[in-house]
């Protein structure tokens, strides 16, 4: 037994391979302005494309999404899943993951 929200280095090499083999196919599908956990993206990088704009534009549009993955629906994010992925392991796995976080 272990605690839960302690990756162990199973569940760490799992992510790994979920994450390699998805993020190529998902990682093109997000709008060019998204810069959460992107690869090649960072916090560093939004920042500068805020502060350059901000010279061109004279409005700001914030969006929160504290808590988002506390309330996402779960059974949206599966059919999203599922519309992009068809390896039954790699959405057993997430599935199980959603349901025990």
């Amino acid at each position: 037994m272990r605690i839960l929200g302690i990756p162990t280095v199973a569940d760490r090499v799992a992510q790994t391979a979920v994450k390699l083999l998805l993020e190529p196919k998902i990682d093109p599908l997000f709008h060019p302005n998204s810069y959460g956990y992107r690869p090649g993206r960072s916090a560093h990088d939004a920042i500068a494309i805020v502060r350059r704009r901000s010279w061109d534009y004279d409005w700001v549009v914030e969006f929160d999404i504290k808590g988002l993955f506390d309330n996402i629906d779960h059974d949206l994010l599966m059919r999203a899943l599922k519309k992009h992925c068809e390896i039954p392991w790699i959405l057993l796995f997430l599935n199980w993951r959603l349901v025990f976080l």
